[in-house]
């Protein structure tokens, strides 16, 4: 983003609407997407269980794909070892809740879908810190 000599943001919208933030936007609704309907089906029974649970299996493929895409790029951009295993922390957790869903685990998926979450969220810090808005 632009940053002045003093450090403030002198860009405008369209440069905060570039192509790696976009796609870091559809990471986080496929992602919350996929763990809401982890939830869904956890928490209902009969047909809304199984469509839960059918459509937490392909929102999980979708958000797979796509978060593999933003997180090598940022690891790629500024990462390290630390934000490299947090990746892979990341990325099994997510593979095993796909896995979970589609095997009826609900339970298990809801908790690896958190685990992806939440490492998602410390990968990035891990590559942004202590620029959190680097220029």
């Amino acid at each position: 983003v632009k940053i002045d000599a003093d450090m403030e943001y002198v860009g405008n919208l369209w440069d905060l609407l570039n192509p790696y933030a976009l796609l870091g936007g559809l990471v986080t609704l496929f992602l919350f997407t996929f763990h809401g309907a982890v939830f869904a089906a956890l928490k209902t029974v009969g047909d809304i269980r199984g469509r839960a649970r059918a459509l937490a299996v392909k929102l999980g493929v979708a958000t797979a794909v796509l978060a593999l895409v933003f997180l090598v790029l940022t690891q790629l951009d500024n990462g390290d070892g630390w934000s490299l295993a947090a990746l892979v922390i990341a990325a099994v957790s997510l593979v095993g809740a796909i896995g979970a869903i589609a095997a009826g685990r609900e339970g298990w998926s809801f908790a690896l879908s958190g685990v992806t979450i939440a490492a998602t969220v410390t990968m990035l810090f891990l590559t942004l810190f202590p620029n959190v808005m680097p220029s």
